[in-house]
């Protein structure tokens, strides 16, 4: 809807549309599909009129709008041929003849008025229908006087010309940007870029034949120096020759000559590979081999440091780029060039020529010209291009709509919204670049004055803080959605251990607070409508604003406190990236001595086992009852396909985190890539990673995604490689390190994806903060009828439903893990809802919660042992776990901090600590023989046993008791099985427990018994449904999961421990359980 004269809408702000009336300025919003017209009707009597829109469309026959500033803001125009947009100054007055005296001064032509145009996305066709006027008037012509005696009078003065100001953003400058930062990269990742044509945004090339045949030729060349890479790793004394192959992959396109020698050195290169392949490290010719393998490529590919002809010849790698770049720069310009000439009326008016009759008077002076100015954007987050703006280009309350259709698409949880919510976010962060400088200029920018002038004029409050949130809120859901999480930053099997009443306290409160808000809100639209008083809804606003703070704080403790999701996802990261390096070297060298299915594989096995563990967001469970996963994969086309990069620079105050060692700068990942349903898009995408002198086993090192049924065929595929008989020995091994890929892949996801949500909620308390502040001061002088206040209010109602909605995603989860409940809704990703509707969830899952309770009837639990000195369920460790356990190291840095953050050890400065180090993995399947027949396995107490350890820890005293002390951590995912042999799959918090017995008193297995235990774990306190149930209660854990062990000699722990003689070793379970329902 566009406004005239005689149609003047009241003050009105949907989700999707606003109109606003200031004292001098006429303000209109929209986020709809449908452009906002500009035609015959466009008429306003105010000075200003901006538009800020997703498309704006301007028809021929515009009404000039003479003197009057017009501002149009927009994602796309549409502009019919001959469209005129004319600000113009009115003409000057003629001056009245006078019979008596000299004749009158003509009148002076009026000023200018301003015009400023932004287009996100602008196209050369359509810029070329606009045309932009902004003449200062001409001055009036004096009066005549009587007769040649009196003076003819005084010509009015010109009128100013006015000011055009275009901001212009386009896929061309896009592209510009993009090859001038892929120019940086190394060559493997700028030839992979273009590979087929188009930029990571999707701007078409138009590659040429001759284009494609020489970069498929550099592409081979970089498989070529991969293969070579994996080929000498076999052999020590070829360090030199790998570092100086890393060393040329990390090399920038402009040091590499041209395609002429590529065929050659493809052969050699080939030929060396194929001739290491059939050698060992002690074969003479070796070295000859690697000599002629750096001599073909410092002949043959790479430029001497004082060559420069790759970069400037038009053959080379280099030169494909330039010719692109230059291109998209001529693009870029010509858009510019034409902007210019279209917007060049803007010279200032005439001065007003003398009276006809009387003695000739002055002629009036000239206006002074206007300026036009286009500003080529750019969108990038160093950017500053658009400080130059003289008009506010980002409507506080256009960016918050455009938020609110983003996280209402997110919300809906259909892959094609999540997509479109995606590309909203992606918009939205290119918007806001700016926001990096605005704020912070010793001297005001000219956008930061637009900005300081709206907030005078009451067309908006509060804008700094509100765009800063704005920023971050859309840069971390953007990563949330690349990253395949929830809305909550947690995977689909996330459980909490807590009991359903320790939210009902939280819910109780928050709920009261949405609905007194709802309530006010309703009687505030109400009100403005009806022109009623509404000041008593800012105070109602601060109120709710206080509870919505304390819900970001609580979100910010909860995701960094001691065993927060974030140290969790460390520690599991820290404990398992070591096992997966050293089971991924295990079976590469197993896969040297086995026979292949092909005697020519289309890629090194290494390779592909490298490519294997970095594969992500996967599960390998194949009767898993948990939440459906939400597949992000058919979106991902409107993702960068090199991969997502994700934002290292966070908020200000994430430092504190840094320091409190949550935040892991090592851990955060700077590339994603997508896999397809093969094995061949596995290795093409690991290809992609920009960082060569990561190795695959670093946590940031490039992660690669893909729907899980997809990677189960492209792991089948991997198996078939290798002949049945050699998979056989294989297999097991092979399933393991997939295990450990899939928990410590997905460990580093969910590590990032909790950094972003804690950003998130950093940003929201430190804009809620001001907010409160601001309008606390201001209240009795805001006018509560802007759009600000609206969208304001409904902010606060969104985040407190939104904060609702996560505390019962809580619940449910923990309903799940305490009653192993079946298709409960968890509301992961839903719309929001109002008051009525999350009171009635509510109310649900205590239904839920009461019948997991009810199902216990039908089938009671059994505590075992019987009695408290009998064994418990025994589980031998094997011959190997035994003789890896018996094997000393060192403590890590993180291992230390994560055991003084428990209490385990004080510090790492007491000392140095040794420490004997085991992982055991417990499977329902493979651990029948200790838990077979029993179901929803919950733990009381976890020892271990080790026959034939020794400890000096008496002193002086030979009459003390020896006691060793045992720690076991449960690593937190693990799975549980109902009695119908359903299997329900959890991750949590790792679990911590300390055992401690007296080794003198246990010379057998059957003197290990209680009475020689000296600590008595609290796991027995913990809930397994059955008795009272209050909010302070924990669910208790089982079993089948990872659990670590160490036992530590330092510190004044385990003094004098000797491992050596250790014979055997068993962990003894005591809890409870249900029996099995056989049908």
């Amino acid at each position: 809807m566009t406004p005239n004269s005689q149609n003047t809408p009241p003050n009105i702000l949907t989700d999707d549309y606003g109109y606003q009336r200031n004292n001098d300025t006429i303000i209109q919003l929209s986020t709809l599909d449908e452009p906002i017209v500009l035609d015959k009707d466009f008429v306003f009597e105010k000075t200003t009129y901006l538009i800020y829109a997703e498309k704006i469309k301007i028809k021929n026959g515009v009404p000039e709008q003479l003197g009057k500033n017009i501002g149009l803001f927009c994602h796309e125009i549409e502009v019919e041929q001959g469209a005129v947009i004319n600000v113009s100054g009115e003409n000057g007055s003629r001056g009245a003849n006078n019979a008596e005296d000299n004749g009158e001064k003509g009148g002076d032509g009026a000023d200018a008025g301003k015009v400023w145009i932004f287009v996100q996305n602008a196209q050369e066709d359509m810029l070329k229908n606009l045309s932009v006027k902004a003449f200062g008037g001409s001055g009036g012509r004096g009066g005549d006087a009587v007769g040649n005696i009196k003076e003819a009078g005084a010509g009015g003065k010109g009128g100013n010309g006015g000011q055009i100001q275009v901001l212009l953003g386009s896929s061309a400058k896009s592209a510009v940007t993009e090859l001038q930062d892929i120019l940086r990269d190394s060559w493997p990742q700028a030839v992979l870029a273009l590979s087929d044509g188009t930029t990571a945004r999707g701007t078409k090339l138009g590659l040429s034949d001759e284009q494609k045949n020489v970069l498929d030729q550099y592409i081979c060349i970089k498989n070529d120096l991969d293969t070579l890479a994996f080929r000498l790793q076999s052999f020590p004394q070829a360090q030199e020759a790998r570092r100086s192959l890393s060393k040329i992959l990390s090399l920038r396109a402009g040091q590499l000559q041209g395609p002429s020698g590529l065929g050659s050195l493809h052969r050699v290169l080939a030929s060396v590979a194929a001739t290491l392949e059939k050698m060992d490290s002690y074969t003479p010719q070796v070295e000859t081999e690697i000599r002629r393998a750096t001599e073909a490529l410092e002949k043959d590919f790479v430029l001497s440091e004082t060559d420069h002809s790759g970069f400037f010849g038009e053959d080379g790698l280099a030169g494909i780029f330039m010719h692109f770049h230059n291109r998209f720069v001529n693009e870029a310009n010509r858009m510019t060039n034409i902007m210019k000439e279209q917007c060049r009326h803007i010279t200032g008016g005439k001065g007003g020529p003398c009276g006809l009759v009387g003695r000739e008077g002055k002629r009036g002076e000239n206006g002074v010209d206007g300026k036009t100015e286009v500003v080529e954007m750019v969108f990038e987050k160093d950017s500053k291009t658009g400080l130059q703006a003289t008009q506010v280009f980002t409507f506080p309350d256009h960016c918050q709509m455009l938020l609110n259709k983003a996280n209402r698409l997110l919300f809906a949880n259909g892959d094609e919204d999540r997509a479109s919510a995606s590309l909203l976010y992606a918009r939205l962060v290119q918007l806001l670049s700016f926001q990096e400088h605005a704020w912070n200029q010793e001297a005001l920018s000219p956008l930061a004055t637009a900005y300081k002038a709206l907030e005078s004029e009451h067309a908006t409050m509060l804008t700094a803080s509100t765009m800063r949130s704005i920023l971050e809120q859309a840069r971390t859901r953007q990563n949330r959605v690349g990253l395949g999480q929830d809305m909550w930053g947690h995977d689909q099997d996330w459980s909490p251990r807590l009991s359903i009443w320790t939210y009902e306290e939280s819910l109780k409160q928050s709920l009261s607070v949405l609905g007194g808000h709802e309530k006010a809100l309703h009687q505030y639209e109400t009100a403005l409508q009806q022109n009623k008083d509404q000041l008593g809804v800012i105070t109602q606003g601060i109120s709710s604003l206080t509870r919505s703070w304390v819900e970001a704080d609580s979100k910010v403790q909860e995701l960094t406190h001691d065993n927060s999701p974030l140290r969790t996802a460390i520690f599991n990261i820290v404990s398992y990236t070591p096992r997966l390096k050293a089971m991924r070297e295990e079976i590469q060298k197993d896969l040297k001595t086995m026979k292949l299915n092909s005697t020519k594989p289309e890629f090194p096995l290494a390779a592909v086992v490298d490519a294997i563990a970095s594969l992500t967001n996967f599960d390998l469970n194949e009767k898993a009852t948990g939440f459906s996963p939400k597949s992000p994969f058919k979106y991902y086309g409107a993702l960068p396909k090199a991969g997502v990069s994700l934002f290292r620079s966070l908020y200000g105050s994430i430092e504190k985190y840094i320091e409190d060692n949550v935040f892991k700068p090592e851990y955060v990942l700077d590339q994603l890539a997508i896999a397809g349903d093969d094995l061949a898009s596995v290795t093409t995408a690991f290809a992609t990673r920009k960082n060569h002198t990561l190795a695959v086993d670093d946590p940031n090192s490039i992660k690669i995604m893909g729907a899980v049924g997809n990677i189960k065929k492209i792991l089948k595929e991997f198996k078939e490689l290798i002949t049945a008989h050699a998979r056989a020995q294989l297999d097991t091994k092979l399933d393991k390190y997939l295990s450990l890929i899939s928990t410590r892949n997905n460990a580093v996801l969910g590590y990032n994806a909790n950094i972003q949500l804690l950003a998130e909620k950093l940003a929201e308390k430190a804009c809620i903060d001001v907010q409160i502040k601001q309008l606390g001061q201001q209240k009795l002088t805001i006018d509560p009828s802007y759009m600000t206040i609206v969208n304001w209010m409904r902010t606060c109602r969104d985040r407190l439903r939104l904060s609702i909605m996560q505390t019962l995603n809580y619940q449910a989860r923990a309903i799940r893990f305490w009653g192993l409940r079946q298709n409960l809704e968890v509301f992961d990703s839903a719309p929001l809802q109002d008051y009525n509707a999350l009171s009635g969830k509510q109310e649900s899952l205590r239904g839920e919660f009461m019948a997991a309770l009810e199902q216990y009837a039908a089938n009671v639990r059994s505590e075992w042992p019987r009695n408290e000195n009998d064994q418990g369920k025994i589980r031998d460790l094997t011959s190997s776990e035994l003789q890896l356990l018996k094997q000393p190291t060192e403590l890590t840095q993180v291992e230390g901090e994560d055991l003084a953050q428990k209490g385990i050890i004080s510090s790492l400065s007491d000392g140095s600590y040794r420490v004997h180090r085991l992982f055991v993995d417990l499977d329902p399947l493979k651990d029948q023989d200790t838990f077979g027949g029993h179901a929803d396995i919950r733990l009381s107490e976890i020892r271990l046993w080790l026959l034939g350890a020794t400890v000096d820890n008496t002193g002086s005293r030979s009459d003390r008791p020896k006691s060793l002390s045992i720690n076991l951590q449960h690593m937190g995912k693990e799975t549980i099985e109902d009695p119908a042999r359903n299997r329900f799959f959890f991750s949590h918090e790792t679990v911590a427990l300390s055992f401690e017995y007296r080794v003198d008193e246990v010379p057998d297995f059957n003197h290990a018994r209680t009475s020689a235990v000296q600590s008595k774990q609290n796991l027995g306190s913990d809930h397994h449904i059955g008795s009272t149930v209050d909010k302070n209660t924990l669910a208790s854990i089982g079993p089948f999961a990872t659990w670590k062990i160490l036992v530590i000699c330092g510190g004044g722990m385990n003094p004098g421990l000797n491992m050596d003689g250790v014979t055997e070793a068993f962990l003894e379970f005591r809890g409870s359980s249900r029996p099995v329902r056989f049908q």
